[in-house]
């Protein structure tokens, strides 16, 4: 019997033109649903939603605490696949860049020869992150990520970087002539009816008792009300299974395209440990792939603040899952979550599967 959050999903999925069968069982799930109430219980969020899916069909669905799927979430580092990977694979196929382009094209005081797509792969040579300066402006922030001495000779080896994501962000307005925010909005968010998305909400599950709504990285804040590429953006459950679906659905989902097939399959071409922006089987994201989904074969993301998305080709599945664990303490919650979320992940993919076979 499917509970009332379900049946509520089942009807804004069908509203919104797609095929949707609800095929579960919260009885099946009870491995899941206990690592998801003891998280609640522990204090690790203040709610969680959880979706897992194969193609157009829920597989399950639950949420916790003050969660329901429409309920916004702040998605940190989410933003980097979901609107910077994305704007710049849309951007290329219209022709206004292209992957193999020097940054220096773009951004001339980046002099080490890297290119796009190498900011991508996270290979750029760039350190993991800087400091904004009190004051300081995105220009002159971006001239500092030039000067940085490189940590290791760009393609030797790769580390995870927000600062070539604020590069790629920046090279997205300026190739376009727009912000970052409209880009996404009208590339994006208006075309797959992702209408709780955004880098602008009002109403969002709280990050801290001070930001209200505004990001909760504080590289990204201290630039407000610019917007980078590395985090912002916050979203719901429900628009992100809409953002999965169209990648699982090869650009397309509930017939409109967003890129080309090609395009995809381009974007998860795995070079090293990595996709275009996603994670192949890097040591910092095992947690969000779990015992059971296969490394080098599945992918995903996390956010900082609590959120993953991980897609599994091999057993034609993903899940999506939102929390605000940064609300109940950072320091208090980092060690405790990350063993949930490899918990949670091992326990859905023991499950599809499962169901798979």
């Amino acid at each position: 019997m499917m509970s009332p959050s379900q049946g509520d999903l089942l009807k804004r999925l069908a509203l919104a033109g797609a095929m949707i069968l609800i095929s579960l069982n919260s009885f099946a799930w009870t491995e899941v649903t206990r690592i998801m109430d003891e998280g609640q219980a522990l204090g690790i969020y203040t709610g969680a939603s959880l979706l897992v899916g194969s193609g157009d069909h829920v597989l399950f669905q639950y949420s916790v605490g003050d969660s329901n799927p429409g309920r916004i979430y702040d998605v940190a580092s989410l933003t980097k696949v979901v609107a910077t990977t994305t704007l710049i694979m849309v951007l290329e196929e219209k022709g206004k860049l292209a992957l193999t382009d020097r940054v220096s094209k773009y951004i001339p005081c980046v002099t080490s020869g890297v290119t796009l797509e190498d900011l991508h792969r996270h290979r750029a040579g760039l350190p993991a992150g800087a400091r904004p300066k009190e004051n300081e402006t995105l220009d002159l922030y971006i001239n500092r990520i030039c000067q940085l001495k490189l940590s290791y000779v760009p393609g030797s080896r790769t580390l995870y970087s927000d600062l070539s994501y604020i590069l790629l962000g920046r090279v997205v307005e300026i190739v376009s002539d727009k912000p970052l925010k409209e880009l996404a909005d009208e590339f994006i968010f208006r075309p797959l009816k992702m209408i709780n998305s955004g880098f602008n909400v009002k109403n969002c599950a709280p990050t801290s008792e001070y930001r209200n709504c505004q990001v909760h990285d504080p590289t990204a804040f201290h630039f407000l009300p610019l917007h980078v590429g590395n985090a912002g953006l916050f979203a719901s459950l429900d628009d992100l299974t809409l953002f999965v679906r169209m990648i699982v659905g090869k650009g397309e989902v509930n017939g409109t395209r967003i890129v080309s097939k090609a395009t995809i399959e381009k974007m998860l071409i795995k070079v090293g440990p990595r996709g275009l922006g996603w994670d192949y089987e890097d040591e910092f994201f095992t947690a969000p792939r779990g015992e059971v989904f296969p490394p080098g074969i599945s992918f995903g993301h996390t956010g900082y603040t609590g959120n993953s998305i991980w897609i599994d080709p091999k057993s034609d599945s993903y899940y999506i899952f939102v929390s605000n664990r940064v609300f109940m303490g950072d320091d208090r919650t980092r060690a405790p979550f990350s063993k949930l979320r490899k918990e949670l992940s091992t326990a859905i993919g023991k499950k599809v599967y499962e169901i798979s076979e």
